[in-house]
């Protein structure tokens, strides 16, 4: 991977919060959330379970725990409450022992229209930003959750964009092209293709012309983009394509049907049917279901203002 290619990852990478909380006993796997989940410990000590594996975190640890995968922060130690005292994560951070502070969540990361940056992981990533920048950020972070007013969501997902950015810094520095995490996203070979779908998820690719696009025959393509993604590409494709299609249905009122044409499906049933074996919920249970969310933060956000 090339600098130049680096960069241009880092300018189209997107992250949006989805919650936020602080202290352990919030962090472990809601049934209700499609986002990939995300930790970081302020100070204190545990360790991350997930359904295979057990690793242990301290102060500085990062972790991301992919989409679809549970997870459980153990230990005994005492919850610090979101609203708990401002000085609580300041005093613990990079401090070994004591009580686990951490902050954690749910996002969603993608470079482009959808191509998410975690999609490929199979077990959680985690890392050690042991920086100043990196604490002070997560500080920051923490400080408005405990405070949230109008635009935290904005205000935070900005921030955790920033750790992002580190995150992929280090693993470039210490791992170069070779990176796990950097190396699916940029296949030299694999690139155009991958552009192409995340660019326009609506056109109507296909096997033959993602496999010109990479200059590749169609068998030797999608054999390389299996052992690269974990994925076919067709079925990459439709992700990014649901992916593109949850944004939509965030952030706007279009009718689903056109919803579906925007984002390359011919067939509104097809469409449901899709979006509710990756998500979990037809469309427009979905979209209900983050406006509620969203009236509900609001609700909470305008309650700590006026207090």
């Amino acid at each position: 991977m090339t600098v130049a290619a680096l960069e241009n990852l880092l300018q189209h990478l997107e992250v949006r919060l989805e919650s936020i909380a602080v202290g352990e006993a919030a962090c472990e796997r809601s049934l209700e959330s499609t986002g990939d989940a995300f930790l970081f410990v302020l100070g204190g000590t545990g360790f991350l379970q997930s359904e295979s594996v057990r690793i242990p975190i301290g102060g500085g640890s990062m972790a991301v725990v992919p989409a679809g995968r549970s997870y459980l922060v153990d230990t005994t130690s005492t919850i610090v409450p979101i609203g708990g005292s401002g000085d609580a994560g300041a005093s613990a951070i990079n401090k070994p022992g004591g009580p686990l502070v951490v902050v954690c969540g749910y996002m969603s990361a993608s470079v482009g229209h959808g191509l998410g940056l975690f999609d490929h992981l199979r077990e959680p990533l985690v890392e050690e930003l042991l920086d100043e920048t990196s604490a002070l950020i997560f500080e920051a972070i923490r400080l408005e959750a405990a405070s949230a007013g109008h635009g935290s969501n904005a205000l935070i997902s900005s921030m955790l964009k920033q750790i992002m950015v580190l995150l992929l810094r280090k693993l470039m520095g210490r791992d170069g092209p070779q990176s796990p995490l950097l190396m699916p996203l940029l296949h030299p070979q694999l690139r155009a293709a991958v552009e192409a779908i995340t660019a326009e998820p609506k056109h109507h690719h296909t096997l033959g012309s993602l496999a010109a696009l990479a200059g590749m025959s169609r068998s030797r393509f999608a054999h390389h983009f299996m052992t690269s993604h974990g994925i076919s590409p067709m079925c990459f494709l439709q992700a990014v394509r649901l992916r593109a299609a949850a944004r939509l249905l965030r952030s706007s009122n279009m009718p689903i049907k056109v919803l579906a044409g925007e984002v390359g499906f011919a067939s509104r049933s097809h469409f449901s049917r899709a979006f509710r074996g990756m998500f979990g919920a037809d469309p427009t249970a979905y979209r209900e279901q983050r406006v509620a969310a969203q009236g509900g933060r609001q609700l909470a956000q305008d309650a700590t203002i006026a207090a």
